[in-house]
């Protein structure tokens, strides 16, 4: 089953519906569509339903609607334990027998197979005609790099890689590394309304950001990176060092912001995208 957690009850199932969020009733609508129902069933009859189905049902995207997939996932895990929910999102849902798996970029190194669904070629790729020049995977996975791992930020890209070849958007990124934000996506690729662009993806994000956050997000993008947590403290927005440090936990919680380790301590990092993005916005 697969249903995004934005989708309108009369959505087709797998489909984006324009509504960026959805309540609680819509949600469980839009399951029970995707589920095969008709009507509006009953929680009862829903619930029952998947479990005698099981299975795994999928909830794309949910960072429009955390709390009202999160109140879901509670019940499933209480009344469906035959199902299995596999749910993405920013941030956890913090619902009892989650289980986290965080997805890193596609960092991907030299000699992996460059027709592999999840290399970047495979994707910038996509759609043209006739094998890459030799040089393409190098330009690829520099790309890659460049863009963070961003697997929508690649596929925005492409038709500007199509038409300029590697080097040519290389340049043109070097020139003007803001660009990646004025990328919109072409007719016909089947992204839903809130991905036609990096930066309005992003956007979304942001206004969902409480402004302490948005303040402290922004206060970390301004720092050396990796910044450690005393450099961070030492800014004028950290006061209050123990609110500082719940925000930052919160930052990290919606994958804003991602910890690595460090020597003398963790050190944490904004990806070079969104620093551009805010400085961008500014």
């Amino acid at each position: 089953l697969g249903t995004p957690a934005g989708a309108a009850a009369d959505a087709p199932v797998g489909a984006a519906a324009d509504t960026p969020a959805a309540d609680g009733p819509a949600l469980r609508l839009a399951v029970a569509r995707a589920a095969g129902l008709r009507g509006a069933p009953s929680d009862a009859a829903l619930f029952a339903l998947l479990q005698q189905r099981g299975g795994l049902l999928l909830i794309d995207d949910c960072d429009a609607a955390v709390q009202p997939v999160a109140e879901l996932a509670a019940r499933l895990h209480e009344r469906c334990p035959a199902l299995a929910l596999l749910a993405t999102s920013r941030e956890r849902l913090g619902v009892p027998g989650e289980q986290l798996l965080r997805l890193d970029g596609l960092w991907t190194t030299p000699g992996t197979e460059a027709q592999a669904p999840g290399h970047p070629l495979a994707l910038l790729q996509a759609g043209s005609e006739g094998p890459p020049p030799d040089a393409a995977q190098a330009d690829a996975l520099r790309l890659c790099r460049l863009l963070d791992g961003n697997p929508l930020a690649l596929r925005l890209a492409a038709p500007s890689w199509q038409r300029l070849g590697g080097a040519g958007l290389l340049a043109q990124l070097d020139r003007h590394p803001a660009l990646r934000f004025d990328w919109q996506a072409e007719a016909g690729t089947g992204l839903p309304e809130r991905q036609r662009s990096l930066g309005q993806l992003l956007d979304q994000g942001y206004q969902r950001l409480p402004p302490d956050e948005q303040a402290q997000l922004g206060d970390l993008a301004g720092l050396p990176q990796p910044a450690t947590l005393q450099a961070l403290l030492a800014m004028p927005g950290a006061s209050v060092p123990d609110e500082c440090i719940d925000r930052l936990g919160r930052l990290i919680d919606r994958s804003w912001v991602r910890v690595t380790p460090g020597a003398h301590g963790p050190r944490y990092r904004v990806s070079d995208t969104t620093r551009l993005w805010l400085q961008r916005r500014a």
